[in-house]
């Protein structure tokens, strides 16, 4: 076999490793971004899901708005009360009408934690498919790889057995073997 012959197939080979490892190096690195976006997720699904929903700051606005007004509404009663002479009755109305003001409103926080939690859900299920889906199509990638990498070594292979070697004998080329 020639020295040029051989020195290609081992460049061939050289190339065909060179790029088995750089393949397998992106492809480590992809799927460590991967899995650090998957944690990411999960960490983030944990502050939404599992938050107190009393330190949002929009519940907070709601119930200060909500004592300011039953402030101004029990201090307008108290007044009007002193003024008309209300009876018992009257100021027990008064605070059944509160009662359920209160009520009204610890049940929209209620309701608007539920649904925080519902959308923190939804969010985190779909962020975690589409990168489940990307770690998949990259071990399809890496398969397909390691393929093409055993496929390249094998027809390299293949031709240092099935290419003849010729000798001149002459005018004519006869095999070497």
């Amino acid at each position: 076999m020639a020295i040029l012959e051989t020195i290609g197939l081992i460049g061939s080979l050289g190339g065909i490793l060179a790029g088995g490892l750089g393949s397998a190096s992106a492809n480590r690195k992809a799927q460590k971004q991967l899995d650090k976006q998957l944690q990411e997720n999960e960490n983030m699904f944990k502050k939404d899901y599992y938050q107190d929903i009393l330190n949002r700051s929009d519940v907070q606005n709601l119930l200060s708005t909500y004592r300011k007004n039953l402030s101004d509404a029990v201090r307008a009663q108290r007044n009007s009360a002193v003024v008309t002479g209300a009876t018992p009755e009257a100021e027990t109305a008064v605070k059944k009408v509160n009662a359920r003001a209160l009520s009204d409103t610890v049940g929209n926080i209620a309701a608007m934690g539920q649904q925080i939690k519902d959308n923190a859900k939804t969010n985190y299920l779909n962020q975690k498919n589409y990168l489940l889906g990307q770690k998949a199509g990259q071990y399809a990638q890496n398969a397909a790889n390691w393929t093409q990498i055993a496929s390249n070594s094998g027809n390299l292979l293949g031709s240092l057995f099935t290419t003849p070697y010729y000798k001149k004998t002459g005018n004519a080329t006869t095999p070497a073997i």
